[in-house]
């Protein structure tokens, strides 16, 4: 009954129920952006701080592995990388 009543005012008061649907999407909408935009601003700012803290090092591949023992391999390494240098 309560479902029946709902239905008759929205299609009775169509301007009303077009600017109430239209309000709440813009909502969610402008939601959305902004969540998107406060995410990306987390992201930038946890990048830029690391960058700051390590002040641009690079890092050295270690010559072994220190689980297994291995030796490092350049050549087969640089044959998968070349911008290694």
């Amino acid at each position: 009954m309560l479902v029946s009543i709902a239905f008759k005012n929205m299609l009775r008061y169509k301007r009303r129920t077009l600017v109430t649907s239209c309000a709440v999407a813009f909502g969610v909408m402008f939601s959305i952006v902004f969540n998107g935009f406060l995410a990306g601003m987390n992201n930038e700012s946890t990048r830029n701080l690391i960058d700051y803290e390590t002040s641009g090092a690079k890092f050295r591949i270690p010559a072994t592995d220190y689980r297994s023992g291995a030796v490092f391999n350049r050549r087969k390494f640089c044959k998968r990388n070349r911008n290694f240098s």
